[in-house]
């Protein structure tokens, strides 16, 4: 770990010069080094590859690692991770913020979400809002499906599990509530054989939707399909709730177009 640091200082300061596709290639190798140091396996399954808008339920940070190590993407982020340190490497890797305490902010995110999809890379978001310690999670809400409808990439699913080695679904590794960054790196330290499962579902044609809630439903009901049933019942990690989703985008935000926002 304080090797994949000591590699990680120099980087945040070098990622601003590369090209926008090698910034991603670099924090994507990374990600690999550091869930290597922490000895936690990715397991994918399912196609990869190619422009989409990757939706996922949200069980820890370890997720977005995940996501990342497997094909390069722009991830979606919290924007409370967007300061100091981590939030410069992130931003230089090529994260997305969104600020969930800022709905006036949310239609230049959505923008850049979809500015990022028109360059051929996928884009990784979690729609809870939230975390769980299991799957399939909460509630997506419905706005960064807004992205995938202008852009008129596909969306695809993609469900998200934590096992340990064997099969043996596990919660041990969730971002739990009132846990510091370093006291979750110490529990996924202390945890043996964790595997993150990543199983790429197939994609969802927004063309064949009236809006973006109608698409955030089914790509929710995809996911909880291909759950394994948890083990207990877990409350969200992070239990703030999402800005109520009629603040988020309103007609004015949009640009001209024949989907219905109803």
């Amino acid at each position: 770990m304080f090797s994949v640091l000591l590699l990680a200082v120099p980087l945040a300061v070098l990622l601003p010069l590369f090209s926008p596709r090698r910034r991603v290639r670099e924090l994507r190798r990374l990600s690999g080094l550091l869930l290597r140091a922490l000895g936690v396996r990715v397991v994918h399954t399912g196609p990869r590859g190619g422009a989409a808008l990757l939706v996922a339920n949200h069980l820890s940070w370890l997720d977005g690692a995940a996501l990342l190590v497997q094909q390069p993407i722009h991830l979606v982020a919290d924007a409370r991770t967007a300061t100091g340190f981590l939030g410069r490497l992130l931003s230089g890797g090529g994260t997305i913020f969104l600020d969930r305490s800022r709905p006036r902010a949310l239609p230049d995110t959505i923008a850049e979400i979809t500015s990022a999809l028109r360059t051929g890379l996928p884009v990784g978001a979690f729609p809870e809002g939230v975390r769980r310690c299991s799957s399939p999670g909460g509630a997506f809400t419905p706005a960064v499906f807004e992205a995938a409808l202008r852009a008129g990439v596909p969306v695809r699913p993609t469900l998200i599990e934590h096992r340990l080695r064997g099969g043996r679904a596990t919660s041990s590794a969730a971002f739990l509530s009132g846990q510091t960054l370093l006291d979750n790196v110490r529990a996924i330290a202390a945890i043996r054989g964790l595997e993150v499962h990543v199983r790429a579902l197939p994609v969802l044609d927004p063309s064949r939707y009236r809006s973006r809630a109608a698409l955030c439903r089914s790509a929710k009901a995809a996911i909880d399909r291909s759950a394994t049933p948890s083990p207990a019942a877990c409350p969200a990690a992070d239990p703030r709730p999402f800005i109520p989703e009629k603040r988020l985008i309103t007609p004015r935000d949009l640009t001209p177009s024949s989907v219905s926002y109803s």
